[in-house]
Parts: structure tokens; C-alpha cells; sequence
């Protein structure tokens, strides 16, 4: 009898089939369908460290440009993208290709597999500190360090150094400097900490992530006080989540009062009215990047308050809006007399964010439909959307503020988008769940322990046998419950 066909078992096969013969068939194909399946194949890479099912060298003998740019731009054959590089660094001659050289370069600079290997100095290895310095003393070139730069994977101490001005940033002209920060604004691992706990409950920590927040500080500390930096460092601050948890790797600054005072006035002048009003709080220039410096960095515990409601300087009203438990008659107050600066901070505070009336009375009664903001059409603005960022990266979130977030993510209902509220539910209360019950084995042992050896001195054996069986049956539901929170959660 003839067995019926499996088509999603036979769908299987043919990719399997399809990439056993990818590089004959390749090397028989037109420079177009190679850039496309070599551009497919890299896609499906799974591993850092997974190379691309082809010959790459071979079909780097074919020497013809766009294959060339592919495997630049693809590749994952170190002596093939080695090659590329040298050719794209070479002096040039005349009748060089100059355009292609720099393609060349940054499809070098924006491959994936490039940036995810890197040396000694902890820059990518095919393309080092040489190499971008050899791009920065051009300065027409700047456009292809962006290719490195908003790459996901871009190594820590690229952005580490480019926020310090160091290795191989150190050389950068100052407005050169400033437009590689500016490109870096919104890129994924500014926000992607990757602090996690451990199977033993320990906390460990992104040193990786703590580098770079505080090279990022250190530049406001440091930067050119005028417009134009103004409005660059807007634009970076603006895209980092307002949001900080006691397990996060987020640099915190012992003060800020001094970077507060800094940028109090950045030299505009009458001519510049056009710079003056920032585009999240409408205050000016000045102002919202003090109002945005306040909302970002939290209060040490135990640190004094750097302001309060009644400050005459909004920066520090936003700083105590951002850091203080505030009730909700003073949320009105506050959101009454600053608006969408006091918006701007609300989204700082954890007290606001996981409390669910007061998460739902700043969502449905300040946020979306205040003053000139907006009105009820549902225009999402630059604070909605910042809003919807905070949101989104809590639900990623994995610490001790679990339990908050569980329950908060719970009731969010339908109002925020792009969240898989169900799946991140499950996820941190998973977490949550997990780290407790190490913590409660932990105790309950010490306790049973102790209660063991004062058994079985006033009451004998049969007072230590008691308190052993007790002991056993504590553990096991503590045990038992570990186990339940790893199991995947049915669906509602």
C-alpha cells in the first residue's frame, strides 16, 4: 500500500534538498540571484557562529562586483571578508571605482556576522580600530560608521567609546562626533539590558549595558553647551525607556544637579526662534533637555531629593515628579501646572507605572488628551509613543519587580498596542515565581534546620524524626511550585 504524503513534512525536505545544493547552484547563477539567496541564507543563520552553506571563496573568484558587495554585506568566511576589506581600504588609482569602494566598506561595516566577532580591543575584527579611523580622518565618510553603529550587533565598547570620544573615536571632529551620537539614537541595545537571574537566584548583572549608560552621562557632562548639541542629545535621551528597576544595570549618577545647571542656557539668540520649542513638552530648547535629564536618572535610595512640587526651576519639579510616590490629587496638581513636562517624568515613575489606578487614571484622564496636545482622534504624539515604548520594555522586563508588573500588565486590557500582554504575563510571573522559591528554599532550610537541632535536644529522637519529616514535606512543595512556574501557562 502507498504511504500518503506528509506536504508539511515533504515542504521540510525540499529546504533541506534546497540547501544541500545552494553553492552548485550558485555558482552557476547571475550575480542578482546570488545577492538575493545569499541574502535569504544569512537570515536563516541561527548562530553566531553558523557560517552561510556555500563556497564563499569560490564564489569570490568569480570577482564581479555585486557578488562581491553580497558577500561583504552577507558573508561570514573570515579570509573571504578579509580580502573584501583590503580591497575596499586600498589606495585608490585611477580608474578605481570609488563609489564601490565605499559600498564595499559599508556593507563590511553592517554585516552582522562582522560585528558579533571581535578581537583583542573588543572591536570587530575584520573592520578595527584602524579601519575606522581610517574613515574618520575622512570626514565625507561618515555615513558608513552609521552602518556600524545601528548595527544590532554592534560590540559595547564601539558605542562605550563613541559616547566617550575615545579609541577610535578619539580623532573625531567635534561636529562629526556629534552627528555618529545623533545617528546612534533609538538603536536596540541602548534599551536591551540583558541583566538576568541566574538558576541559583543571583542576580547577573550587564556590565556591557552599565559601560556605555555611563559614557552616556559622562557626555552630558561634557558635551559643547549649544543648540546644536542640545538638539542632539535630545534626540538620544528621548529614545531611551524612562524606566529603572533596584536589578537593573542602569547607570545612576550620585547627582545630577550639576548637568542640571550646565545646560540652563545654550546661547540662542533671536535669530533662533525656530530651535527654541522642543517637540515632547513644547517648553524651550534648554528646558526640555533639562526636563528629560531630570526624568531619566533615578534617585539613589536614601539620596535627598533634589526637588520638590513647589521648586521654582521645572527641571527640579520634574525630577521629584519623577522619583516621588505621588497620590493622585497631586498628580492633578502637578499635570495642572506643567503638563506634559510632568507627563514626560510620570513615565519614570515606578509608583505611577505599577499601581493600577494610578496607571489608569494617568492614561486615561493626563496623557493622551491634555491641554494642546491633542485632541480625542486618537493622534498618536511623541509622548504616546514614548509612552508605548515604556510599556513595551517592561513587559520584557525580568526582576524583582516581577509581581508589579505581572499584575499591572494584567489589567492593561486593550489600551496599550504592540505589547503581547498574555506571553509577558506568563514570562514574569515565571521569573518572579522562580526567584522566590529559591529565596523561600533557602530560608526554610535554615529555619527546619534550626528547628531540628532544638527538637532533638529538649524531645530526643522522636522529636528530631518529627521535625525532619517536616522539613522533607516543606521542601517538596517549595520544590514542586519551582516546577509549576517553569511549565508553560495554558492559554485563557
Amino acid at each position: 500500500m502507498k504511504a500518503l504524503s506528509d506536504p508539511l513534512r515533504d515542504m521540510d525536505w525540499h529546504d533541506e534538498q534546497d540547501r544541500m545544493i545552494l553553492g552548485a547552484r550558485l555558482a552557476k547563477s547571475s550575480p542578482e540571484v546570488v545577492y538575493q539567496e545569499l541574502k535569504r541564507a544569512a537570515a536563516a543563520r541561527t548562530s553566531r557562529f553558523g557560517r552561510l552553506p556555500v563556497d564563499e571563496a569560490s564564489l569570490l573568484g568569480r570577482n564581479d562586483p555585486l557578488i562581491n558587495l553580497a558577500l561583504a554585506a552577507f558573508g561570514t568566511q573570515s579570509e573571504v571578508l578579509e580580502t573584501l576589506r583590503d580591497v575596499a581600504i586600498a589606495d585608490e588609482v585611477e580608474g578605481d571605482d570609488s563609489a564601490y569602494k565605499r559600498s564595499l566598506r559599508t556593507a563590511l561595516l553592517s554585516n552582522l556576522a562582522v560585528a558579533e566577532n571581535t578581537d583583542f580591543t573588543f572591536y570587530p575584527r575584520i573592520c578595527g580600530i584602524d579601519f575606522i579611523k581610517n574613515i574618520i580622518a575622512d570626514a565625507g565618510r561618515s555615513d558608513e560608521l552609521t552602518a556600524l553603529i545601528r548595527n544590532p550587533n554592534v560590540p559595547d565598547k564601539v558605542l562605550e567609546d563613541l559616547y566617550g570620544r575615545a579609541g577610535a573615536f578619539s580623532e573625531a571632529g567635534i561636529d562629526q562626533w556629534r552627528f555618529l551620537i545623533q545617528k546612534s539614537a533609538g538603536i536596540e541595545r541602548l534599551n536591551d539590558e540583558r541583566t538576568s537571574i541566574e538558576s541559583d537566584g543571583d542576580v547577573s548583572f550587564d556590565t556591557g549595558y552599565l559601560r556605555i549608560h555611563k559614557a552616556i552621562f559622562r557626555l552630558l557632562e561634557t558635551a559643547p553647551v549649544d543648540k546644536y548639541w542640545s538638539y542632539c542629545l535630545i534626540e538620544l535621551l528621548r529614545h531611551l525607556v524612562p524606566f529603572y528597576d533596584r536589578d537593573s544595570s542602569m547607570h545612576v549618577p550620585l547627582r545630577i544637579d550639576h548637568v542640571l545647571k550646565r545646560w540652563t542656557d545654550v546661547g540662542l539668540k533671536d535669530e533662533d526662534k525656530g530651535w527654541n520649542e522642543g517637540y515632547l513638552t513644547g517648553n524651550p530648547l534648554a528646558t526640555e533637555l533639562r526636563c528629560l535629564i531630570a526624568s531619566r536618572y533615578p534617585r539613589i535610595e536614601g539620596q535627598k531629593q533634589p526637588g520638590s512640587s513647589s521648586s521654582k526651576d521645572i527641571a527640579l519639579r520634574v525630577a521629584f515628579y519623577a522619583r516621588s510616590d505621588l497620590p493622585i490629587a497631586e498628580m492633578k496638581a502637578a499635570n495642572e501646572r506643567d503638563k506634559a513636562a510632568y507627563q514626560l517624568a510620570a513615565m519614570s515613575n515606578p509608583s505611577i507605572l505599577t499601581d493600577r489606578m494610578k496607571r489608569e487614571f494617568f492614561e486615561k484622564e493626563q496623557l493622551c488628551f491634555v491641554g494642546e496636545r491633542g485632541d480625542k482622534t486618537g493622534r498618536m504624539d511623541s509622548l504616546d509613543e514614548l509612552y508605548v515604548r515604556t510599556i513595551t520594555h517592561l513587559a520584557k522586563m525580568s526582576s524583582s519587580s516581577g509581581r508589579d508588573l505581572m499584575k499591572r500588565l494584567a489589567a492593561a486590557g486593550d489600551e496599550i498596542d504592540g505589547v503581547d500582554r498574555d506571553a509577558s504575563v506568563r514570562q514574569v510571573a515565571a521569573s518572579f515565581r522562580k526567584k522566590m522559591s529559591f529565596g523561600a528554599t533557602y530560608f526554610m532550610l535554615f529555619l527546619n534546620g534550626a528547628a531540628l537541632a532544638f527538637a532533638g535536644a529538649q524531645f530526643g529522637y522522636m522529636g528530631s524524626a518529627f521535625v525532619l519529616a517536616l522539613q522533607t514535606a516543606c521542601v517538596g512543595l517549595i520544590c514542586l511550585d519551582r516546577r509549576k512556574s517553569e511549565l508553560p501557562s495554558s492559554p485563557s
